[in-house]
């Protein structure tokens, strides 16, 4: 077997994920950091490590060098990866400058490329959380939003709410 593919296939089969299964929680204006570490440590920087958020690229790292080009533009000059850290299976992603737009589920990926194809492996996802703790108005919040609107559907339109409910799950489905 090609020595390539027993490397590949042994970090398939071998190498997992840690960090906390917590929430990264921080305020607008802050720097997060969105932990993933490879355990045992493997050396990653000779791998692709991508971190994605909902189909958007937020940082590529391949061939030894951040590969920024395709990067949504969202994350332009905000984001790094430990590279010192990486011989060591640090692959935690820094975001500045956090904003409330920035929330939401990031996935870490490691794709460990053969001769034979590309391998690639979801290895973890975090979650994050902005939070300026300022609100008072329910109505700011997305849930507030929601309870509004169904408030307002029920009590003077009631068959315009129908048709948003069904116009949503089909929404949902579809996305």
């Amino acid at each position: 077997m090609d020595l390539m593919l027993q490397a590949g296939l042994f970090f398939l089969a071998v190498h997992s994920v840690a960090g906390s299964h917590q929430p990264v929680k921080v305020g607008p204006g802050q720097d997060a950091i969105l932990p993933c570490h490879l355990e045992p440590p493997f050396h990653v920087t000779t791998q692709m490590v991508e971190w994605k958020r909902y189909g958007q690229q937020v940082h590529l790292y391949r061939s030894k060098a951040d590969s920024l080009d395709d990067q949504d533009e969202n994350f332009r000059n905000r984001t790094s990866l430990f590279q010192d850290e990486m011989d060591k299976g640090n692959i935690s992603l820094k975001l500045t400058n956090v904003t409330e737009v920035d929330a939401g589920n990031y996935t870490c990926h490691v794709r460990f490329k053969n001769e034979y194809g590309l391998f690639e492996v979801r290895i973890y996802n975090v979650t994050l959380i902005v939070d300026g703790g300022t609100r008072t108005d329910p109505t700011n919040t997305l849930s507030g939003r929601g309870r509004h609107r169904q408030r307002h559907s029920h009590s003077r339109h009631r068959r315009h709410h129908h048709h948003h409910h069904r116009h949503r799950r089909k929404f949902y489905i579809s996305s």
